[in-house]
């Protein structure tokens, strides 16, 4: 099918128009979704015209994920990313989600941000209910259905004379609700609006035509607000995919750089369909020369050496760091690999601790965000309640929440602190790693040594009931941690007891320590995360810019919440009441 959609989106006081054409092929085990996008590109300043706008394909081929981007009006060349190594399991959501979040008239189809339909969605609803009277909507008598799901209310109206259509829908998604595979938190509403304005038969069938969709966004931090008038171009029912060429590779241009994953080292050039690698004979020799003398300095772990052993003397190294105060900065970029978009942010930040009580403060910009307007964030947990503030632009934007108890305490220090790596917590943890490598179902210490940087490292493997780790432990530093891999796959637990609904991957490396009253301290470090089948990417660069261990924290007053202005709406979980701070 083929469509076409026109959105105007306001965010933090600007609005931007854009319109997308777009084509889905989808035949149950298959897709391919491709489209041109011109207006305003993401809050860029970047305007396109229609004759130069960007062009994007994501593809599943029953082998293999592609991902296309070609920016006509860009400084980048086009771009093509090849995924061999996708599972069964992903591949089926990869292709189910082409029509639940890809196709931008999703809605139209009864889905609300969710990787289910609507209807498959509320066989688990809380409440349902179909309301005596019907309601007419666009001159038709439709029924009306109330549900509530999973902390989403839906108002949904049934036309009955199109094929029993969703004609209209209402659904207001609340904290701890979905909206795609990012759970809301405090302080998160998501509105979406859909009213089909037509109807056409095809085959026998009614489509819908023409409806028009807003979906309103309000969090901690901005509103987000998106109108979007969705049409249908073209429908065919079974059409032959082999004669369309639907999944065929045919717009990919030559002299496109191509990236095979699980190809480690090679790049390649796509040449009238082929894959060519670029090979530079004099670095495939350095390569061999490195790989030789890695090969030569790799040791057989000495005797003695168990998992056991090495956890503990881990474990003994954070005693000595329980309390501390650091001075961080990071550089943080968001990626999106479809659309080839990004978002840099800087923070800086200054973290406490003893142990027990924490107090987290960071400013945060980007672009919109000058260093003069930066966002101020901190949390605390000071024994008895955990304080959550955000300061806006004006004090009617600044927000505080109050809970009376420390489990935000764990999932804040997790998303929140990006010195949270160096503290040994991976990325959709909640608790320290060596506390989860303990409980885990299968584990075992490596018979060689690796190096990392210029130091030799034990390597543990591990399977938990969250995810699959691989840990180098350094015994030249303490016995710090140089290195992690960590995949969550699907069903794993994620957070304090989810579950993983897309796989993910973390990686910690490139960690730099330092000696800070005669103990070992990782002080910097590059971190990444990947999401949803390695479309959405998290990367960072965290350094420690000053660190002071086992200071008089009573003395500096580091648990007392004393930069919150007076005024501040302050809001407590469980008690409708506002108050001021």
């Amino acid at each position: 099918m083929k469509g076409e959609v026109s959105s105007e989106i306001t965010s933090k006081g600007r609005t931007i128009k854009n319109q997308i054409i777009s084509e889905l092929f989808y035949d149950g085990d298959r897709s391919n979704l491709r489209g041109y996008l011109w207006g305003e590109i993401n809050f860029s300043g970047r305007l396109l015209s229609r004759e130069k706008a960007d062009y994007v394909r994501t593809m599943y081929n029953g082998k293999e994920v592609k991902h296309y981007t070609e920016a006509v009006n860009s400084k980048y060349p086009p771009y093509y990313t090849i995924d061999p190594t996708i599972s069964k399991e992903r591949a089926q959501l990869f292709v189910k989600k082409a029509i639940s979040r890809g196709w931008e008239g999703h809605e139209a189809f009864g889905y609300f941000g969710d990787d289910e339909r609507v209807d498959v969605h509320l066989q688990e609803a809380d409440t349902i209910q179909l309301k005596d009277t019907k309601e007419k909507v666009n001159g038709v008598d439709c029924y009306f259905i109330e549900a509530i799901s999973k902390n989403v209310k839906y108002k949904l109206w049934i036309d009955p004379e199109h094929n029993y259509n969703i004609t209209k829908a209402i659904v207001l998604k609340m904290p701890n609700s979905f909206m795609g595979s990012k759970r809301l938190v405090d302080g998160e509403v998501i509105r979406i609006e859909l009213n089909v304005t037509s109807y056409k038969k095809v085959d026998g069938v009614w489509v819908v035509s023409e409806a028009d969709i807003v979906r309103q966004a309000r969090t901690n931090e901005y509103e987000f607000l998106d109108k979007t008038h969705y049409k249908i171009l073209n429908v065919q029912f079974n059409p032959d995919f082999d004669k369309l060429e639907a999944f065929s590779e045919s717009d990919v241009k030559n002299g496109t750089k191509v990236w095979l994953v699980g190809v480690k080292g090679i790049n390649y050039t796509w040449q009238d369909g082929e894959l060519i690698p670029d090979i530079d004979e004099a670095v495939i020799d350095e390569i061999d020369k490195m790989a030789e003398t890695i090969r030569t300095k790799s040791t057989i772990a000495p005797m003695g050496a168990t998992v056991s052993e090495l956890l503990k003397k881990y474990a003994e190294t954070q005693d000595k760091l329980r309390s501390f105060i650091a001075k961080g900065e990071s550089t943080i970029e968001y990626i999106k690999i479809p659309r080839q978009s990004g978002r840099m942010q800087k923070e800086l930040c200054e973290f406490r601790t003893d142990g027990d009580r924490v107090n987290h403060r960071g400013s945060v910009r980007d672009k919109v965000l000058s260093k003069y307007k930066a966002l101020y964030k901190f949390f605390l947990w000071d024994g008895e309640s955990f304080i959550h503030y955000r300061q806006g632009s004006q004090l009617t934007d600044s927000t505080v929440f109050i809970e009376k108890n420390d489990e935000s305490k764990k999932r804040m220090i997790a998303t929140e602190y990006k010195g949270a790596p160096l503290m040994g917590i991976c990325g959709g943890d909640y608790d320290r790693i060596d506390s989860i490598l303990r409980k885990a179902d299968n584990i075992s210490l490596r018979q060689k040594t690796e190096q990392v940087g210029n130091s030799q490292c034990y390597v543990i493997d591990a399977v938990t009931k969250r995810g699959e780790y691989r840990v180098w432990i350094c015994p030249e530093h303490g016995y710090n941690i140089a290195k992690i891999e960590q995949k969550k796959r699907k069903a794993d637990l994620i957070g304090s007891s989810e579950r993983v609904k897309i796989g993910m991957l973390f990686l910690l490396k490139n960690v730099r320590f330092e000696k800070i009253d005669e103990v070992w301290v990782p002080v910097e470090a590059d971190m990444k995360q990947y999401q949803d089948d390695r479309i959405s990417i998290i990367q960072w660069h965290h350094k420690r810019t000053k660190m002071t261990l086992n200071p008089d924290h009573n003395a500096l007053g580091s648990f007392v919440p004393d930069d919150i202005p007076e005024g501040t709406k302050v809001t407590i979980p469980g008690n409708r009441k506002i108050r001021s701070f």
